[in-house]
């Protein structure tokens, strides 16, 4: 299975990553963080586009993720880069919270 690992760093600080997995014809975001210290500085937006990017470089349709119900500021950002809500997947989370399926074509 191929996929993309980046993170990003302050000096040897690892302030972000992001993870996705190469689906074929899209990538599947799995994780993207940022360090609460280094939230609201357009970390996770970068990495975001840069992966939009690389989809559309390797020739992928689109770029597909899962999101907590309750994360409004990912959501937000979702939102933001073009992402549309697609499907719901009840008590996806150990914590059986749902999670919300976004898909954005490229």
């Amino acid at each position: 299975m191929n996929g993309i690992c980046w993170g990003t760093f302050t000096g040897r600080e690892l302030t972000g990553y992001l993870i996705a997995v190469d689906s074929g014809s899209c990538y599947h975001l799995v994780n993207l963080a940022v360090d609460p210290a280094h939230r609201h500085k357009g970390i996770a937006r970068t990495m975001l586009r840069k992966l939009l990017r690389t989809a559309l470089d390797n020739g992928k349709r689109s770029v597909q993720l899962e999101v907590r119900r309750s994360n409004r500021s990912a959501i937000k950002l979702y939102r933001s880069e073009g992402f549309v809500e697609v499907d719901v997947k009840p008590r996806y989370y150990e914590d059986n919270e749902d999670a919300l399926v976004f898909s954005v074509s490229i």
